[in-house]
Formats: C-alpha cells, structure tokens, sequence
C-alpha cells in the first residue's frame, strides 16, 4: 500500500509463508496502481467472493482498507476454523458480506476480536486506515501471547522441504 498497490485479492492461497517464517503475498495479477487511473469499466468486479470487502461486492471504488477487510476475513478465519460470511452460492456469500456481523469465535480474546470487528467494518471509513495501523493495534493486542490460530502449528513456521533439498 506504501507503494500505491491495491492487491484486490487477498486470500489464502496468495499468501506464502517461507521457512524462515517471512509472510508473502503472490499473484498481483489484479492488481491497480492507485495513481493510475481504473482501467476496468465501472461495476466490474474482481477477487475472490469470499474475501471481498462490500465495496468490492458493488464494483465500487476501492483503496487499501478493502485489502485490510480481506486480512480481516483471513484472521477470522484463521481462529475460528471457517469463513465469517458464508453461503452456498456467489450471491448468498455476498449476501452475507453486505448484510451480516460475524459472530465472535469463542478461542478468540476481546483485544483480537476489537481489531477484526474494525477489519470487517461494513464502512470503509470505520476501517483501519493502513496495514501499520492494523498492525499496531494486533501488537496491542497481543495476539502473539493470547491466542493460538485454529488448526495452525505454533510459531516459529514450520520448516518445509522442497524435493531434492535435504
């Protein structure tokens, strides 16, 4: 975001953790420059429905609180083992996504659910303004002491060996 990127689809699998426990978004492949101007036509949609921020939803505009919404939605998932807005279909995931409030996990502390809620604001504006900021409130939090994600191996990362590596 610092660069001006709008990833516009964050989701799981574009997000590689290396061996030395380093974090990395991949695929930029829609990608926007946010000094360049749109290219696509106005109400175009892109990224994963699942993951998308409700001004992705409308076509709308977009900035990096629309990435934040997607890590939000990442995080929630993460700690309770299943998507916040869910459905059966492209239009009731949607659905789910302009209309409803996702439930607080019961493994997740207030601190950690304070910043997800402000992640899946339905309002850009009530959202974190940067990755910075949403970073410094997760340290404040605490996260790192309080909570361990659902399903996932305590940290350091696990070390993973590519065919051929010893």
């Amino acid at each position: 975001h610092d660069q001006g990127v709008i990833h516009r689809d964050i989701k799981p699998e574009n997000i590689q953790i290396l061996s030395n426990g380093q974090i990395k978004i991949t695929d930029f492949g829609i990608a926007r420059l946010t000094f360049q101007p749109n290219i696509t036509m106005d109400g175009q949609v892109f990224g994963t429905p699942s993951y998308m921020s409700p001004e992705q939803v409308k076509g709308g505009d977009l900035d990096s609180r629309s990435d934040l919404f997607s890590v939000g939605v990442l995080l929630y998932e993460m700690i309770a083992g299943q998507k916040p807005f869910q459905g059966d279909s492209v239009i009731s995931i949607t659905y789910a996504i302009m209309n409803a409030e996702p439930v607080q996990p019961s493994q997740c502390s207030f601190g950690l659910w304070q910043v997800i809620q402000k992640a899946l604001d339905k309002s850009p504006m009530l959202r974190f303004s940067s990755a910075s900021e949403m970073s410094k409130a997760l340290d404040e939090a605490g996260i790192h002491d309080v909570v361990q994600p659902y399903g996932v191996p305590s940290y350091p990362a696990p070390q993973f060996q590519l065919p051929g590596n010893p």
